[in-house]
């Protein structure tokens, strides 16, 4: 070594201004740098962009994260009001059917009914044309008993007495008068067209 100092015994050092050095003392900075992570060949500004672009990646999913759990609550608010059209449209559909059934029971009600009183306005129409028929006949056997041989038998005979007391001034007007007023009693006419 040069004047700077001196090695005595036991491994110690002296300086030249006789302090003391320890030989395990550790070296200097300058003379054994501490080793760093990143290559000198690098550039400089991947130190300084690694960590942005990772505080950027945290920050993203940070984000979707959030939406994640945000979003959770808007799944179940549309599943129930899916749940609750699906229900009212069930329960609709329900009183749909029970409202069919009851217009189709209500319609076959209605069809037994109107046949039954069809089948009674046909009894009613041929009762009807029975009585039209009886009516008929009636009328006939009317309008031919009054022109029978017993109203002619009677005519013929007070004509023939009439004939036979033609010098009776006063009872053959009688007479007259009285069988005139017997045909306007049982007139044909009268007895066909009862009121």
């Amino acid at each position: 070594m040069d004047g700077a100092g001196t090695r005595g015994r036991g491994g110690r050092s002296t300086s030249a201004r006789g302090h003391r050095v320890e030989p395990d003392s550790p070296p200097p900075p300058p003379t054994t740098p501490t080793p760093q992570k990143s290559q000198p060949s690098q550039p400089s500004n991947t130190t300084d962009t690694t960590p942005r672009l990772i505080s950027d990646i945290k920050g993203l999913l940070t984000q979707i994260e959030e939406q994640h759990h945000s979003s959770q609550p808007t799944a179940p608010s549309w599943v129930t009001t899916a749940r609750q059209i699906i229900a009212a449209g069930d329960a609709a559909q329900n009183d749909s059917d029970r409202r069919q059934f009851a217009h189709q029971a209500k319609i076959q009600n209605l069809h037994v009914q109107l046949k039954g009183i069809t089948l009674e306005i046909m009894g009613s129409l041929a009762r009807l044309e029975q009585l039209r028929k009886e009516l008929d006949e009636a009328t006939l056997e009317a309008a031919r008993g009054s022109d029978n041989a017993l109203s002619r038998a009677t005519r013929l005979a007070v004509e023939v007495m009439v004939e036979a007391h033609q010098g009776d001034m006063e009872g053959c007007p009688v007479v007259r008068k009285e069988l005139d007023g017997l045909d306007d009693v049982h007139d044909p006419k009268d007895a066909a067209d009862p009121e």
